[in-house]
């Protein structure tokens, strides 16, 4: 069960491998650290993290069930942040 692409274990449903980004935000062997501990993780690496949406209607957590969805401008907001040197898009 996902919630937002947040999810509760670190492993692919349907390889059973980890996920390559959540490699990184294990502690132990079997439990993925706090969202936000995942958050102070990868913004003290340098990761800024963007919502695709910036403004949605969402009844539960599924992508499928966006409604009326009002994107983020993200070319703007990188003409704003100059110093910004590699995108990359995760689902």
């Amino acid at each position: 069960m996902h919630s937002g692409g947040r999810r509760s274990v670190g492993t692919s449903p349907s390889t059973g491998k980890p996920y390559k980004l959540t490699n990184y935000l294990w502690h132990g062997e079997e439990k993925v650290i706090p969202y936000h501990e995942q958050m102070e993780t990868l913004t003290s690496k340098g990761f800024a993290l963007w919502d695709l949406f910036q403004s949605c209607e969402r009844k539960g957590s599924l992508d499928n069930d966006i409604k009326h969805g009002q994107p983020n401008d993200i070319r703007e907001f990188c003409l704003e942040h100059e110093t910004i040197g590699r995108i990359i898009l995760a689902n």
